[in-house]
C-alpha cells in the first residue's frame, strides 16, 4: 500500500472515530438536538403489541386482539416513551406476525387519507416480517396502522422529529 492509501484510510478512520464519539456524546433524545429541530433519536419502545400475553412499555396496545382484514388500528405516539406532544414525526418499527394471508401494511398521520402506498408488504400464510416506517404524526398525536390482511401488530418507536422542524 502506498502513502496515498494509508492518508486516506487513516481519513476515513478518523471521520468513523468522529462519528463513534458524536454519537456517545449527544445521546439519543439529548435536548440539543431538539432545540435544533433535528431528528431525535430514542431506545426502542414497544408501543403496540397485539398478541394476548405480549407488554408494551406504557401497557397500553397491549395484548388488544389480531387486527381484523382492511382495518385501521389509531395508536397514540404522542405523549408516551419519551416522544413529546408537539412531535410533527414519529419512526417506527413496524411488523406483522402471523399474517393470515398476503397483503400490506400502510402507517399514515390520522385524520388524513390514506394513502396508496404500503410501508410493509407480506407474502405468504404465517409470515412474520418488519420494516422501518417514518410516518407523520396526525393532529390529535395519532398515526393510524391500516392492515389488508388478519395480522398481529408489533411497534416500536425509536425516535421522533420535533416540532419546529422542515
Amino acid at each position: 500500500m502506498n502513502v496515498r492509501g494509508i492518508a486516506r484510510r487513516a481519513g476515513v478512520a478518523a471521520g468513523l472515530l468522529a462519528l463513534v464519539a458524536a454519537v456517545i456524546a449527544v445521546p439519543p433524545g439529548h435536548d440539543a438536538a431538539a432545540s435544533a429541530g433535528e431528528y431525535v433519536g430514542l431506545l426502542p419502545a414497544r408501543i403496540v403489541d397485539t398478541r394476548p400475553g405480549y407488554a408494551t412499555a406504557d401497557g397500553r396496545d397491549s395484548g388488544i386482539g389480531t387486527r381484523t382484514p382492511r382495518s385501521t388500528t389509531e395508536v397514540q405516539i404522542a405523549g408516551r416513551v419519551g416522544v413529546p406532544i408537539d412531535a410533527i414525526a414519529v419512526v417506527l418499527r413496524v411488523a406483522v406476525v402471523d399474517a393470515s394471508e398476503s397483503g400490506f401494511v400502510t402507517v399514515f398521520p390520522c385524520g388524513t387519507t390514506r394513502p396508496l402506498a404500503a410501508n410493509l408488504t407480506h407474502l405468504d400464510l404465517g409470515d412474520t416480517r418488519s420494516n422501518a416506517v417514518v410516518a407523520g404524526i396526525g393532529a390529535a398525536g395519532t398515526v393510524c396502522v391500516f392492515t389488508w390482511s388478519a395480522v398481529d401488530l408489533v411497534v416500536d418507536v425509536s425516535g421522533y422529529v420535533p416540532a419546529g422542524s422542515t
